[in-house]
Parts: structure tokens; sequence; C-alpha cells
């Protein structure tokens, strides 16, 4: 196989349906979505034992499957039983005629078994893209107490558009720049570790101005699989002494000083330990 342009004029038909569900799934994923239009394919229950499912685009291994504006599909539960539970999955039946090629998609339930505590089925969930004849991927959980429809819970994801990122990212911005003139800037200052062999002390390597104040990030390393949590200080310099407060929980720190504007961080015993430092503006 060589190279091939998927967007471009050849003289004749050639992009597949393998070729729009591949870019799809690029840009969106491969999971299993619905898109924020329409009804969103919403569903409610409409009696005991019918889901109705509204309009909306959904999506698996970047397959668009569509309910168009406006209308609607019923689903059957099959009913209940008295004082058991029960979870029934809606999914979207993927099927590909492995003669003609094929392909269609349907509703389809996935009954659970009834008892004291409700399981869900398992859906035979096959990777379309891998050339699979037959994928149920999960749309609904129908939770069944007795003969009711007790709730229906979505399987699938509703991802952003590009105008939710960026409505997002201006809010984001928004935020930080409050923060900034509330906080002031932050400027990098230093950035000092004990080395992997470890030692019982660590000290800045630059010095920290007066009148000035820092923020500091401490985390133990120390070679093993154990996860230290880090934790810092917001430290205040005057030219006459230094105030702080401890972010977090200190590990095994027994000592702190500060010499020459650096300060200095004496431990229990020897720890692989980084220290990074930032100035705020």
């Amino acid at each position: 196989m060589a190279l091939e342009l998927v967007t471009g004029y050849w003289g004749m038909e050639h992009v597949t349906a393998e070729q729009d569900a591949d870019l799809n799934a690029g840009i969106i994923g491969s999971g299993n979505y619905v898109l924020n239009i329409g009804e969103k394919m919403r569903a409610e229950a409409v009696s005991a034992n019918q889901v109705r499912i509204f309009d909306g685009i959904f999506m698996a291994y970047g397959r668009q499957c569509i309910l168009g504006d406006g209308e609607y599909e019923d689903v059957t539960i099959e009913n209940g039983t008295p004082g058991l539970l029960r979870n029934d999955m809606i999914v979207v039946k993927y099927k590909k005629d492995e003669e003609s090629g094929k392909e269609n998609v349907t509703f389809a339930v996935l009954k659970g078994e009834t008892g004291s505590v409700a399981k869900d089925p398992v859906p035979n969930r096959q990777d379309i893209r891998t050339g699979a004849f037959e994928s149920e991927v999960p749309m609904y959980r129908v939770k069944i107490n007795g003969l009711a429809i007790e709730k229906i819970e979505a399987l699938f994801g509703i991802p952003m558009t590009n105008d939710d990122l960026s409505k997002k990212t201006s809010d984001l911005d928004t935020k930080v720049k409050k923060m900034s003139s509330a906080l002031g800037s932050f400027a990098y200052w230093d950035n000092v570790s004990t080395g992997e062999s470890g030692a019982k002390s660590l000290s800045m390597s630059r010095s920290m101005r007066a009148d000035h104040m820092y923020l500091i990030f401490v985390r133990r390393l120390n070679g093993s699989n154990e996860i230290h949590p880090p934790y810092g200080y917001l430290l205040f310099m005057r030219s006459t002494g230094w105030n702080f407060a401890v972010i977090g929980s200190e590990n095994e720190v027994t000592k702190k000083d500060i010499s020459n504007g650096k300060l200095a961080l004496t431990f229990k015993d020897t720890q692989w330990t980084r220290m990074t430092v930032y100035e705020v503006m």
C-alpha cells in the first residue's frame, strides 16, 4: 500500500466510510460519544417497559449514527420482577454483511440478570476499525426495580465543541488574570536537588530578595515505588526576618533555616528530595 490522498480529486469516487470514520475518531476520539447538538439523544422512560430516545448524533469508532431533528425512537424493555432488581443495557448494535459489505445500526437491549443485586450485562463490543462484523456499543444503563424503571444512566461522553473549548479557555484566562492581580505574577527562581544518593539537608542555591514573597515546592523522591505527597511553603522575606505558611504536610523536616537569603531544610533521615522555587512578583 502507498500513501493515499483522501481529500483530493481522482476522477472517480474513492473516499470510503472507513476513512471518514478515522477522521472523526482522530478529532473526537474512538470511544462512544453523543455530540452536543439537538436533544443529545436524551432518554426518558415513557412507560414501565419503554424508553424513548430523542434526536441527536451518536458516535463510536468514528462512525456517525443519527436521529434527525425532532425524531425519536422507542426501545422496549422486558418487564421486571416484583421485589427484585435488574440492569438492562441499551446498545447501538452495528452489523456488517460479510458478503455485500453493507453496514447498518439499530438500538438493541441486553437483558441483565434478575436478583437481589443488579449486574450489568456484558456487551459484545468488537473493534469495527479492525474489521469486526458485529459490535454492541453501550449507550444507556436501565436500572429496573421491581416492575418500574428506576433510573436511566448514560454510558457515553459528550465531547466539547470548539466553541466550548474557546469559552473555557477564555474563562480560565480571566481567572488566571484575576489570581495574578491578587497574588502577582510568578517567576522561576531556583531548582535544587539532593541528588539520587540523597542527603540529610537541602539548601537553595540562589538567595531570596528582601520584601518579596516566594512559593516553594518540595517533593521527596527516594528512588522507590512509594509516592510521597509534595508539600511547600509560602514564604515572605524581610531584611530583618522571614515568615512562612506550610502547604500540605512536611515529610520528616526537622529544621528550617535561612542563611544569606537561602532556605535550608534539614531532614530526619537521608532523602532524595527536590526543591523548586518561584518568586511572586
